[in-house]
């Protein structure tokens, strides 16, 4: 038997925005927390990033919520509560508009 040595290498999360959706709660809901970096909700001002190659759209069923921008990758839902956009937004997913409030301001 040869033994042989391998190199194992991880890299940090990198999300290029304030915060970013990894989807760590797989649930898909834009109000768990969970699936946001630091596993807390987008706040008034940050610039967002929704990139993870679900197929699944993203779902924001309730609540009033503000960012400072998006760039949008996955297909998103609004079915219910806001959503208001302050900067730039991005949208390079199908967005559908089934309830709620989607405010674009840049």
């Amino acid at each position: 038997f040869t033994s042989a040595t391998i190199g194992v290498e991880f890299a940090a999360f990198s999300c290029g925005a304030d915060i970013c959706w990894d989807g760590g709660a797989n649930t898909r809901e834009w109000t768990d927390a969970a699936n946001w970096t630091e596993d807390r909700l987008p706040e008034a001002g940050e610039i967002v990033l929704v990139n993870s190659g679900g197929t699944t759209p993203i779902v924001l069923s309730s609540g009033s919520h503000s960012i400072g921008g998006i760039t949008l990758r996955d297909a998103f839902t609004l079915s219910g509560g806001s959503l208001t956009v302050t900067g730039n937004s991005l949208f390079s997913a199908p967005v559908t508009l089934a309830g709620g409030s989607l405010t674009l301001q840049g």
